[in-house]
């Protein structure tokens, strides 16, 4: 994956497309309050798709790729 700068900011896009049905919660994430960051500024999400996000879970996208330094 090849990430692209946008202008002179610091937000650099990245893309992942998501084909697998997935629910996060505490059991694949920590018990309690947790988010959970991308390493793409962008989720495509296909047709049949479905991301559950349970209560207390945050998805934050890393639009500035700041975890990859």
């Amino acid at each position: 994956m090849e990430l692209q700068q946008v202008g002179d900011s610091n937000f650099n896009k990245s893309t992942v497309v998501i084909t697998e049905s997935i629910t996060i919660n505490d059991a694949n994430t920590h018990s309690g309050v947790a988010h959970i960051v991308t390493n793409q500024s962008m989720l495509t999400v296909d047709d049949s798709v479905t991301i559950t996000i349970e209560e207390g879970k945050t998805l934050i996208p890393d639009v500035y790729n700041i975890f990859d330094k």
